[in-house]
């Protein structure tokens, strides 16, 4: 049967320009289009339409796998009014992201299939294809696309700060714009040293959004790399650069002689040297700390006591009337206690002096302990040592006589009144040994084991920290192929009470030093030799030393932390 056109009416026209079949066989995005939008055509066009039977759906509907946000759909002509079809809409359809999304695309019957580019990953699709032939749109054919979900988008605003503890990192960032459409499930952190390889990598839960990396390098650079993780795998990282700082040196501070400049200064932990006061020493052979910090000085030289305020090093004088002083101490009360000349006087918080013990002939070595009891030890005759001893709590003085035919080279003092001395032979041999001698006690117990120079200090627990040289050759030296050397190889440590210690190797250090003095982190040491000369500090696993500040010091004081 024919269907004529109305009078006047053009012949049935071509398909829009929108839908045209090109030479190339392009498909054409239009409006979705039914038979209602087909009846509000001009009326030519509806009498061309709807003058014949419609084509069936299309067949045998097909789609390739999505991959990548791609897939094509295919599609063959129908069983019946294949020849009278002129194109075809295929219509997707979606919801992404909680908004409903559509699209048609009007296809030339020659191409029969549609390629899709941008499938969003984890959505549903479904895809209708109409066929268009001279009697308007026919019945549709539908098949449903699975876009699987695929590994999320990089973590956005990566930053990087120091952590709270040394060789940290502080790693912080947000979730990605992508998650590609899967939950996330976590975070993947990797830290890569420059040069280096990559360390193991840190997870963390999906709600994290910063984290902590530990044990990395001071001054090293790393690489910060971090990932989103999904059931469909682990995301392209965001990635940070980060220099690990090198943290300022903590720990106490120390007090020392110059002897160079003749000054008191107080050396920091990171080696800067500070003098204290306003004047240099005349003489200075004695420095002492209190439990304030205040550092005090006796200026032999200049018969003066000097004070110097902690933490401002403000100078001040102290006492007056000095005559020889030569050895300064001081307590756990934060008096003071000066040997001067053959007297002790002792210096009160409040400035007050007093002369606590009286002449005391041949005075050699003043020491004080915790509680304030000041011990004089004095050679009384030749080779006839004694201790006389101030009680802190008044009284008259004991006084305790040593073995006799033995000199005393220095004196230490333990918080509990223990002495530690090194005694020396009589003659010219040069040969002398240390040994303890317990409070109230003339008892001497010695530690040192072969001929040596040693160098000895008391540690806050009242522990003796001895060094001693390999070997020292007595005078007169009965072997000839003797050779004194005078390098030190390990610090034994004696606990208090203990009649043996421990050794614990160190290099770079001979003896004679300028001083030493132990804290809760290691020995600090004014070295003279083994190494150029400065003050050093030994940590409490030994080994080679830290060099703290350069230069010619004595008398080392361990101040508090700073």
């Amino acid at each position: 049967m024919t269907t004529l056109s109305p009078t006047g009416a053009q012949a049935a026209p071509a398909v829009p320009a929108a839908g045209a079949d090109t030479a190339d066989g392009a498909t054409r995005p239009v409006v979705p289009t039914d038979d209602a939008t087909v009846r509000r055509a001009p009326v030519s066009l509806q009498y061309w339409a709807f003058g014949t039977s419609r084509a069936w759906a299309p067949t045998r509907l097909a789609a390739t796998a999505v991959a990548g946000g791609q897939s094509t759909v295919s599609w063959a002509a129908p069983v019946r009014g294949a020849r009278s079809v002129l194109a075809y809409v295929a219509t997707r359809r979606a919801t992404v992201d909680g908004v409903a999304q559509v699209r048609a695309d009007f296809v030339t019957v020659r191409s029969a299939s549609v390629r899709y580019t941008d499938l969003a990953p984890a959505v549903r699709y479904t895809v209708t294809v109409q066929p268009l032939s001279v009697t308007g749109f026919g019945p549709s054919a539908a098949i449903a696309l699975a876009s699987p979900a695929v590994a999320p988008g990089a973590p956005t605003g990566v930053t990087a700060r120091p952590g709270d503890a040394a060789g940290t990192v502080a790693v912080a960032w947000q979730a990605p714009d992508r998650t590609g459409g899967a939950a996330l499930t976590g975070y993947r952190i990797v830290a890569t040293p420059a040069g280096g390889a990559a360390g193991a990598p840190v997870s963390v839960p999906a709600s994290a959004r910063t984290t902590v990396l530990t044990g990395l390098t001071a001054g090293t650079r790393y690489r910060l790399a971090v990932s989103a993780v999904s059931s469909a795998g682990t995301g392209s990282a965001a990635v940070v650069e980060y220099t690990v700082p090198v943290p300022a040196p903590v720990g106490p501070s120390v007090a020392a002689l110059d002897t160079a400049a003749q000054r008191v200064v107080r050396v920091a932990h990171d080696g800067t040297v500070v003098p204290l006061g306003s004047s240099t020493l005349t003489r200075g052979d004695s420095i002492a700390v209190d439990a304030a910090g205040d550092v005090f000085a006796a200026d032999r030289g200049g018969d003066t006591v000097l004070r110097y305020a902690a933490g401002t090093g403000t100078q001040s004088t102290v006492g007056s009337g000095w005559t020889d002083p030569q050895q300064i101490q001081t307590d756990a009360q934060g008096r003071v206690y000066v040997l001067d000349g053959t007297r002790v006087v002792r210096i009160a918080a409040d400035g007050t002096s007093t002369t606590v013990l009286g002449t005391v002939d041949k005075a050699r070595f003043l020491v004080v302990d915790a509680a304030g009891n000041a011990s004089v030890l004095w050679d009384s005759s030749y080779r006839v040592w004694k201790i006389t001893t101030l009680p802190a709590a008044g009284g008259a003085p004991v006084v305790r006589s040593l073995e006799p035919g033995y000199g005393i080279r220095s004196a230490r003092i333990a918080a509990d009144g223990t002495l530690y001395l090194e005694r020396e032979a009589s003659g010219g041999s040069g040969a002398s040994w240390i040994v303890r001698v317990a409070p109230g006690s003339v008892e001497e117990t010695q530690f040192s084991d072969r001929n040596a120079i040693y160098a000895y200090t008391v540690d806050p627990a009242g522990a003796l920290v001895l060094l001693q040289s390999r070997n020292e050759c007595l005078v007169p030296n009965t072997d000839a192929g003797c050779v004194s050397d005078r390098a030190v190889d390990d610090v034994l440590t004696v606990p208090a009470g203990a009649d043996a210690g421990t050794t614990t190797p160190v290099s770079g250090l001979a003896l004679p030093v300028g001083g030493l003095d132990a804290a809760a982190d290691g020995l600090y040491v004014a070295r003279t030799g083994g190494g150029p000369a400065g003050l050093v500090r030994y940590g409490i696993d030994g080994g080679a030393p830290t060099v703290i500040a350069a230069g010619a010091f004595a008398d080392p004081e361990v101040l508090t932390a700073s």
